[in-house]
């Protein structure tokens, strides 16, 4: 009969909402997760990025300590135009 489609039918609508909010839940969950990852990759290459400006500085003090002092300022100017082209591409 008419009535027990509409009850059929009813029935199934609120199973179908039912499992719709299940899956928004779910989705919103990984997205948080998905964020917070990307938040921690940029950090990380963040880290990364300030160890390389600290091993770039190393280098200048080690190649400073190798050259005789007349070339010292080529040296340094070197490194520092090294660091800027990096820092620009």
């Amino acid at each position: 009969s008419v009535e027990d489609l509409q009850a059929y039918m009813l029935g199934n609508l609120t199973e179908v909402m039912e499992l719709l909010q299940q899956v928004n839940a779910t989705t919103m969950a990984r997205s948080e997760t998905f964020a917070t990852k990307v938040n921690l990759d940029h950090a990380w290459v963040l880290v990364c990025g300030f160890l390389v400006v600290f091993m770039q500085a190393g280098f200048s003090v080690l190649e400073a300590g190798s050259v005789s002092e007349k070339n010292l300022t080529n040296i340094l100017f070197k490194n520092i135009m090294d660091m800027s082209m990096a820092t620009l591409c």
